[in-house]
Parts: C-alpha cells; structure tokens; sequence
C-alpha cells in the first residue's frame, strides 16, 4: 500500500510539473517575447521556449530523448515534416482545435511533404537569397554567381545549412537541387571548394550583423534578416537571384509524446489569429502566409518584396524534398568542406 501511495504522489507530482505549461523548441528569435508574454497573459499557461540552429540538431536530440515527454511544440521546415511522421513523431492534429487555420494561405497548404496537413500548420516562409552591400559591390547583382567572383575574397557569408549551400551549387551546375546522384553531389562540392577563399563565416543563425558592421559585403541570407537589416541601414540590398531563391517553410507541430497537447493546440491557434499574426509581421518582418492578417498590414509592409516575393519569384523557388539515407552524401561533402575551410 505505501508504494502504491508513493506511485500516486510521484505520477501526481510529474503531472503537476506539466500543467499550465508548454515547451516549445522551435528557431532563434521566431516568435517575439513580447506574443509569448501576451499568449500567458491571456491563458495563464507559462512557456519555455528553447532554440536549435538548424533541423538537424533539432532531428538528433528528439531521436535522442526517444520517447520520453521532452517538448510540446517543434518548429520544423518542410521536408522534416515527411521524416519526423515516418518515425512516428508527430501527432496527427484535430484541426477543430485550430479554429484560425482558416486564416491560412490555401496556397501553402497540401504541399508534397504533408499532403492534407494532417500533421503540421504553416507558420512562416522563408526565401534565401542574396544581401550585399553597394558601397562594395559596384554592380548590379541578379545571380548565385556573383558568391564565386575572387574579388571579394574573404567577404563572402554562407549559410551554416547544408543543403541551403550544395542547393546553390547544385542550381548553377544545372543539376536538381534534390538530386540523389552522388556524381553531382560531388561535382557541387567541388564547386563549392573554388569559392572557399571567398567565404568569411558560415552563419548559423541571424545574419544581419555582419552586413551592418561590413565585415560581409556579399552572401546569402534569409528574407527575415534581410528585411530587419534594411531596416538599420536602407543602403543594403537584398535580391532573389534569377536561378531561383531557395524556398521553405516552418510548420508547427505537435509531438506524439507532448504532455501539454491541449496547451499546444491554444498557442497554434493564438498564433494563427489574425491581430497576432500581423503584430509579428510588423515586429519582425517575417513572411507568414496568413492572408488575413496580411490584408490588414501597412502597404509598407503588405508590398515589401523581402517579406512577400512576388508570385514569380515564389513559382520559380525550390524547395527541398526528403532525401531519406542519401542525406549521408551531403553530409559526408559538407563535412569535407568545412574542413577545408
């Protein structure tokens, strides 16, 4: 009887370590203290917000922890979604209890890696294309190629994402940027090998500080941090190269072993709301496809190309697919790369 009392008291006192509250593990600075301190206000449900710096640090510590109860939320990009349901990770969602999907770009839903969107909500879209800085780069900059140019030797930043980098090599070779065929992956690392002198830092997150301090006059960067880096210096320039900008998208899901479900489910919806949604836009300059909260912004905002390209520059983007086991090619090159750095 007195370890039956002290299963209960434990289980109780795991319950109650859980309740009221969400953990989320999502991406550096993409949802702004001041929404999560507004989402606890209103719910009295407390957040813990931790951050990786890209999908596969996320991928390895969820496969590390297995399945005991570890986060609620996790924000991963496109093709991620594909391999975490494979694995069984991720709860199929009761779209019910998200009353503000509908706020949701039709346009961005039902895409090849979570047909039907039974598992994941969009967020916000990402496009990679090229900042650079003109009082450096005396000329009009429209392609991946200018990254290769020899004249700005140790100028160059390059995105700490493996398939962001080989995506762009890929492009310039002709070859598809999902593309299996290890002849082609290494031909794109040895492309990628020529422009090694160029390269001052591979970025893992926000990019913006080493535009503004001049450190980087040319490279890629993402939409967002284009957009707030403008905002500080309106010499910057951002532009999606004629081959096509890299396309993807964070989604929130909720893990099949999430303790908080009814939590998660609040907080995706809160943030699907037409007023919050805009309020981050407006905060921090991401493209999040909720065309209700779009018809409500700024024509500022609503006609910046950095956060919403235009529909060509999005039909001509790429995204990336699941690669399954051939993901070992790209990082056995990019691990070669960085090496020789």
């Amino acid at each position: 009887m007195i370890k039956f009392i002290i299963t209960l008291i434990l289980i109780f006192n795991i319950n109650m370590a859980f309740a009221n509250k969400l953990y989320i593990y999502g991406w550096f600075s993409s949802i702004p203290d001041r929404i999560i301190n507004k989402f606890t206000k209103e719910t009295g449900i407390k957040v813990f917000m931790s951050s990786y710096e890209n999908n596969e640090t996320m991928y390895a510590k969820l496969m590390l922890l297995g399945k005991q109860p570890s986060y609620d939320i996790v924000f991963p990009s496109t093709y991620f979604i594909k391999k975490m349901a494979k694995n069984n990770m991720l709860e199929e969602l009761d779209k019910s209890k998200i009353p503000n999907f509908k706020n949701i770009n039709k346009d961005v839903l039902n895409l090849d890696f979570d047909p039907k969107n039974k598992f994941s909500i969009p967020y916000v879209m990402w496009f990679t294309g090229i900042m650079y800085n003109p009082k450096f780069v005396d000329k009009k900059i429209d392609s991946w190629n200018y990254l290769f140019d020899p004249k700005y030797k140790k100028k160059v930043l390059l995105l700490d994402d493996v398939r962001e980098v080989f995506h762009i090599a890929l492009n310039l070779l002709g070859y598809d940027a999902n593309t299996v065929d290890e002849k082609e992956i290494k031909n794109a690392y040895e492309k990628l090998k020529s422009v090694l002198t160029n390269i001052s830092l591979f970025a893992a997150e926000s990019t913006k500080q080493y535009y503004l301090s001049e450190d980087i006059v040319i490279g890629m960067s993402w939409n967002g941090d284009a957009y707030e880096a403008m905002l500080e210096d309106e010499n910057l320039k951002f532009i999606y190269p004629k081959e096509g900008a890299i396309f993807s998208m964070d989604n929130f899901v909720i893990l099949k072993n999430a303790k908080n479900k009814e939590n998660a489910y609040q907080f995706i919806n809160f943030i699907c709301r037409t007023d919050i949604a805009k309020e981050i836009i407006e905060e921090i300059g991401l493209s999040i496809p909720n065309l209700a909260a779009k018809n409500l912004l700024d024509s500022k905002f609503k006609n910046n190309k950095a956060i919403f390209p235009s529909p060509e520059v999005i039909d001509k983007s790429i995204i990336h697919n699941d690669l399954g086991e051939s993901i070992r090619l790209y990082i056995k090159y990019w691990n070669m790369l960085k090496v020789e750095d």
